[in-house]
């Protein structure tokens, strides 16, 4: 499993990357068990047991150790108490408590400048297959089958310098001007 695991944001007030490294526990969470994404083990921990390690912690504290934690859209299912509606192979969170944080102003890693960064679409949803799923949405928006939606299709894109996620996180938060 990856052991370079970490976590970004970008603090927009400050212009500067909070930067979280050194996992000390991750795992992904399902219905039944739990994927450690640091060695790659499944248990077979519940989701009961992940809304209990959750009560441990509290928004307004401080922890000496950054938790990251990432909860999908179908681990709302668990809070109305119809769980048995989510396949049990589909993620309900992502947890990671990291051991470092660091607020970093400007780049984080040391890239060539003159190399002429762009990307170039290899696979774009066209507008006709858009237009359909938007007036579809849009219809039931008007309908009341919705009060908010994020209508997104898959871009696929290729880079012309090849770069490792922290040098992606760079380019694209490099002015902060731009970044959003």
């Amino acid at each position: 499993m990856d052991k370079n695991l970490f976590s970004s944001f970008y603090l927009y007030k400050e212009h500067k990357q909070l930067i979280c490294s050194n996992a000390r526990v991750a795992f992904i969470q399902y219905k039944d068990f739990r994927i450690n994404l640091l060695t790659g083990d499944k248990s077979f921990e519940g989701v009961d047991e992940f809304v209990n390690l959750l009560a441990r912690f509290s928004v307004d504290a401080y922890e000496n150790e950054p938790v990251v934690i990432h909860l999908m859209y179908d681990f709302g299912f668990h809070s109305v108490d119809e769980l048995e509606l989510v396949d049990s192979n589909k993620p309900l969170a992502i947890f990671i408590q990291y051991q470092e944080a660091k607020k970093l102003r400007g780049k984080t890693t040391v890239t060539d400048e003159n190399d002429q960064f762009s990307l170039t679409p290899l696979d774009l949803p066209n507008f006709n297959d858009y237009h359909k799923k938007f007036e579809k949405t849009y219809r039931n928006l008007l309908d009341g089958e919705c009060y908010q939606l994020n209508l997104t299709l898959p871009f696929y894109l290729r880079s012309s310098v090849k770069l490792g996620p922290q040098e992606y996180i760079d380019r694209l938060w490099g002015q902060p001007e731009k970044v959003g």
